[in-house]
C-alpha cells in the first residue's frame, strides 16, 4: 500500500526519470541506504548504552534516559522545521547538510561531560532523521522513475531494518567492549564515509531542485499522501514496542 501510494504521488508530481547508468542508480541507493543504516544505529544507540553512559556521568538511569527524549524530540521538531526551512534546496545538497549535522551531533556526543549537553548532541543527532527520508525518498524516485519509486524508496529504508537487527546491537557491543564514547565516535566515522558516498554518487542536477513552501504543503491535499503518513506512523510505532520490550 505504502508503495503504490508513494509512486502515485510521483506520477501526480511528475517527477521524470533520470537518464543515469544503471551502476550510477546502483551507488545512488547504496549511499542513500547507508545513510538510512547510519541514522537507524544512532536512533537506539544510546539505549543500549544507557548504563555505560549513566555511570561515566554520575547520573541515574531515569536521568539518563533525558538524552533518549532529546533524540526523539530531535525527531520530531527537526523534520518539519528542516523540511520547511530548506524546501528551496537541492535535494542533493540538502543530504549532505543533513548527514554532516548528523555527524556533527554523533561527534558532540562522544565528548559531552554532563546529561545537559549529551541531551542537546542527542537533539542534534535526531534533527536530520524525518527530513533525510524525505530527501531520500525524492532522489531515489528522480534515479528510478516514478513507476519503481515505491520499490526504490523501500531499498532505501532497507538500511534501518538491518539497522535495528544489526546496527543497534553492533553499538551495543561496541559501548560495552570500547566504550560508550567510541561508539558515537564510530557512528561519526561512518557518516563521514556515508557524506563522501553521497558526494561522489549523486549526481549534481536541476532536477533535484525544491520548490516553495506553499508547494511543499500542497501535497496534503492528496488523499495518497495522508495513506503513506497513516502507514509510516504505524510501522514505527509497531518498531518502537519491539525494540522498547
Amino acid at each position: 500500500m505504502f508503495g503504490k501510494a508513494y509512486e502515485a504521488q510521483c506520477r501526480a508530481t511528475k517527477l521524470a526519470p533520470s537518464n543515469a547508468p544503471h551502476e550510477n542508480r546502483t551507488l545512488v541507493l547504496f549511499a542513500l541506504m547507508l545513510g538510512s543504516f547510519c541514522i537507524g544505529t544512532s536512533e537506539f544507540a544510546s539505549m543500549g548504552i544507557i548504563q555505560l553512559y549513566s555511570a561515566d556521568l554520575g547520573i541515574n538511569i531515569p536521568t539518563a534516559t533525558n538524552a533518549v527524549t532529546g533524540y526523539a524530540f530531535g525527531v520530531v521538531l527537526g523534520a518539519p522545521f528542516v523540511t520547511l526551512a530548506a524546501a528551496k534546496l537541492n535535494r542533493r545538497n540538502l543530504l549532505l547538510f543533513l548527514m554532516g549535522l548528523w555527524l556533527v551531533g554523533n561527534v558532540l556526543s562522544s565528548m559531552t561531560s554532563n546529561i545537559g549537553l549529551f541531551t542537546v548532541a542527542r537533539f542534534i543527532s535526531g534533527m536530520p532523521q524525518g527530513a533525510y527520508f524525505g530527501a531520500g525518498a525524492v532522489v531515489a524516485a528522480y534515479f528510478f522513475g516514478a513507476d519503481r519509486a515505491g520499490k526504490a524508496f523501500a531499498l532505501v529504508m532497507t538500511g534501518l531494518t538491518v539497522a535495528t537487527i544489526f546496527g543497534s546491537p553492533l553499538a551495543t557491543f561496541l559501548g560495552q567492549t570500547l566504550g560508550w564514547r567510541n561508539t558515537y565516535l564510530a557512528m561519526a566515522a561512518l557518516g563521514a564515509l556515508t557524506l563522501l558516498a553521497l558526494f561522489l554518487f549523486v549526481p549534481r542536477t536541476e532536477a533535484l531542485h525544491g520548490g516553495s513552501v506553499v508547494h511543499e504543503l500542497s501535497g496534503l491535499r492528496r488523499w495518497n499522501v495522508w495513506a503513506m503518513i497513516i502507514v509510516a506512523a504505524l510501522g514505527i510505532s509497531r518498531r518502537c514496542q519491539v525494540n522498547w520490550s
